[in-house]
């Protein structure tokens, strides 16, 4: 399916219920394209943070120094099916489900665990001093199936004129008319004494779009690779097609399967926890998402069908290599390793029972960067 010659969009596969009209198509497009132009000031922004935190080794995941940081961007489809899907829960406001859009923009970071807790902290001081404002920062790391950091972070980045929102607001009425009574004033700064009017307050609304920041350790990378998956299937709806009724024991299993895969790693949580639950609670959107104590083992038969399912579905995704995403730990190696290179040649100047995980028992020393390869 995709984009038909009328404009609307379709989904494909299990997705070919999700549509937009001609009209919608249009605006998710026109949300993407602003984005597209965001994307470099944004980048930037994210790398100042990782920079600021570079002496406790934080790496910015798909962030090779030159050009585009990978995957900072949803992809276009991907946001269709995202809106697509989203539209009977805004009653078919296409503007508000974009207005909602978290996600646009989205990193990853991997700091190792002993020097995790640091880097969340030294992140969130230095938006702040970006005077950026966060709407959401939670924690997960306490909770046995999905474990992360995540925030969602409303930047304060000065717009300049090529910026599309500024040309937009060029052809606005309202801008237009009050730039030519300015312009007629014999002193232009002669703007005389506050009016008790209706006051409109424009701003560059493509700016005014948030972007989300996960925080993860690299052992929780490898996870979560192997989680993608799982995770996926839950989220798909297949399961409440395919067993109906009975799909809460499937995805109880999916849930224990998701779980298991944490187990015997050393490499995944970070030390300095009740620091982190501090730092997290002390935010005005802070919330730390604990989860169950523990995940119960499911019925035999249920985690012998997902297991099933999960091995079919990998065996069609081998068989289109193309489509596959890259993976979250070689997006990282691949950081990490351009993160030791001389600063010169960079151009980011500016995861019976499963019990909860609890912190390793490592101290907190500074992260050692790698001496620099010879030249």
């Amino acid at each position: 399916m995709g984009e038909k010659p009328d404009g609307s969009w379709q989904g494909e596969g299990t997705e070919v219920s999700l549509s937009l009209t001609p009209e919608q198509n249009a605006a998710v497009k026109e949300f993407h394209e602003a984005g597209v132009a965001r994307r470099p000031a944004y980048d930037a922004m994210m790398r100042g943070v990782v920079a600021a935190n570079a002496g406790l080794g934080m790496v910015l995941v798909g962030d090779t120094g030159e050009g585009e940081i990978e995957h900072s961007l949803k992809g276009l489809n991907s946001l269709r099916r995202k809106v697509a899907s989203q539209l009977p829960d805004y009653e078919g406001d296409i503007q508000a489900v974009l207005a909602d859009v978290k996600d646009l923009h989205r990193y990853s970071s991997a700091t190792e665990p002993a020097n995790y807790t640091a880097a969340a902290e030294g992140a969130v001081n230095h938006l702040n001093g970006e005077n950026a404002e966060f709407i959401k920062f939670n924690h997960s790391w306490r909770n046995p199936v999905y474990k992360g950091g995540n925030a969602v972070v409303k930047p304060a980045i000065q717009v300049d004129a090529t910026d599309p929102e500024v040309r937009a607001f060029q052809k606005d009425s309202i801008v237009q008319d009050a730039a030519k009574t300015i312009a007629a004033r014999e002193d232009p700064t002669d703007l005389g004494a506050p009016s008790p009017a209706v006051t409109v307050e424009l701003q560059a609304r493509g700016f005014d779009v948030p972007c989300e920041f996960q925080m993860h350790t690299p052992g929780n990378l490898k996870v979560k690779d192997k989680l993608h998956l799982p995770y996926e299937l839950q989220r798909s709806g297949m399961l409440e097609k395919k067993f109906g009724a009975d799909a809460q024991a499937y995805k109880q299993a999916t849930d224990y399967v998701m779980a298991s895969m944490y187990q015997g790693r050393d490499d995944v949580m970070p030390a300095n926890l009740d620091r982190l639950d501090a730092l997290t609670r002390s935010m005005k959107v802070g919330k730390v998402l604990d989860g169950p104590a523990s995940v119960p083992a499911p019925k035999p038969e249920a985690l012998a069908q997902v297991n099933r399912i999960l091995f079919a579905m990998e065996a069609i995704q081998n068989q289109q290599p193309l489509q596959r995403r890259n993976s979250n730990q070689s997006l990282y190696e691949r950081a990490a390793e351009a993160a030791q290179l001389p600063a010169i040649s960079r151009t980011n100047s500016a995861p019976g029972e499963i019990p909860v995980h609890t912190a390793p028992a490592v101290s907190p020393t500074r992260h050692t960067p790698a001496p620099a390869p010879a030249r």
